[in-house]
């Protein structure tokens, strides 16, 4: 079905229906914060949804969204306070793109409502078709997470992309930190008076080797 439990201790039979369980309340705009995406899997294009309220949720009807794919979630059992699912979103028509992309969890189809979004992740690079619209909504920074296999949300309710890790992390080349560090060393040896000249070929050398396989 795409949808497998991660986290809790809730286990649903096969078969039972959502609707006749009757406990899970859906979700709305005023979940954000409460339901939210704190995983992704751009290897497999899987996300994971976790429930950090109180109460068991039904997470049926929201919409999955990587512009210009989207789909509803469909069949999953209710998620249970303090537990999460993972949802197969290839198998729903939402590829994630692995170098860089974005990820959208709406209330309902309406994707350019920043009433209707309630989570919202941008990896690779920023500015992506609904990246304006989680800002406005307050649940994301405008910032970006690096590219890599995989992204993991440090917390439950992550707005920004300080709130993600990236597996594997990122090299010094990939992010430009090795760059602008040796940068900072060559300006701090020119304002002591030494020369580039002075660190000598070898120095050079191993200077480039260590950003490059940093």
């Amino acid at each position: 079905m795409g949808f497998t439990m991660t986290r809790g201790l809730a286990v649903v039979a096969l078969g039972v229906g959502v609707a006749a369980l009757g406990a899970a309340p859906t979700v709305s705009a005023q979940d954000a914060g409460t339901i939210a995406v704190t995983g992704i899997d751009l290897e497999n294009d899987t996300v994971e949804i976790t429930n950090s309220g109180d109460t068991e949720i039904d997470i049926n009807g929201l919409v999955l969204c990587n512009f210009p794919a989207y789909a509803p979630i469909e069949g999953a059992d209710p998620i249970a306070p303090g537990a999460s699912i993972t949802v197969d979103a290839g198998a729903h028509g939402v590829a994630l793109a692995d170098d860089q992309g974005e990820f959208g969890l709406y209330t309902e189809s309406s994707f350019e409502d920043p009433n209707a979004i309630i989570s919202y992740v941008e990896w690779g690079t920023s500015g992506h078709q609904r990246s304006s619209v989680a800002v406005e909504a307050g649940i994301w920074d405008g910032g970006v997470v690096p590219a890599g296999t995989s992204l993991s949300a440090s917390v439950d309710s992550p707005t920004s992309a300080s709130d993600w890790t990236t597996t594997p992390a990122p090299t010094l080349a990939e992010t430009g930190t090795g760059t602008w560090v040796m940068a900072a060393i060559a300006g701090a040896l020119v304002a002591a008076g030494v020369g580039a000249s002075a660190l000598g070929s070898r120095g050079r050398r191993a200077d480039v080797a260590g950003v490059t396989h940093a």
